[in-house]
């Protein structure tokens, strides 16, 4: 009797790890392997107002999907939660967003020029979030930042934006 309860647990352990497998370790489902929870970083304004810095902050995706993914990275700068300061403008929002190849391109609304504070450390801040968060996502390289669905060529007169940006562009260091 003991021989067939041993039995019994090892087919039932076999199949549960089977099927933990099959699932990945979060109970996710998976897709070509891997398993489709996915995270990313954001990159939000932390210290003093008049020298504030960039801090990395994780945020969980639930979607493997680039396009889903930018979306909820963008979405995380513009309301980045209780007690975070986004680092765009007042009443910014995202139009679009698409990923095609290496290059990510975020369409804003014109608030994101109209109520930009203006000066060249705080547009700084602006661009560097936006690329160093959107090229964590894994397989993006570039961001095109567009305004009403048009190329511009700066936020403030101080950083060039009309062509894609990448990481090393904006911060070698990071």
């Amino acid at each position: 009797m003991k021989r067939f309860i041993y039995f019994a647990v090892g087919i039932a352990l076999s199949i549960g790890a089977a099927y933990l497998g099959m699932r990945g370790s979060s109970g996710t489902e998976v897709a070509e392997g891997r398993p489709q929870k996915a995270g990313s970083t954001v990159y939000l304004p932390a210290g003093n107002q008049g020298e504030p810095e960039l801090k990395p902050k994780p945020l969980p995706i639930a979607s493997r999907d680039k396009r889903r993914q930018a979306e909820a990275v963008i979405g995380a700068l513009i309301k980045p939660g209780e007690g975070k300061k986004s680092p765009l403008p007042p009443g910014t929002r995202l139009r679009s967003v698409s990923v095609e190849s290496d290059l990510a391109t975020a369409d804003f609304s014109r608030e994101l020029v109209d109520n930009f504070p203006g000066g060249s450390q705080w547009e700084s801040l602006v661009v560097e979030s936006l690329v160093l968060s959107l090229t964590r996502i894994e397989g993006i390289r570039q961001v095109q930042i567009l305004v009403e669905g048009e190329k511009v060529e700066s936020l403030g007169e101080h950083i060039e934006i009309a062509q894609p940006l990448t990481r090393e562009m904006v911060a070698p260091a990071r």
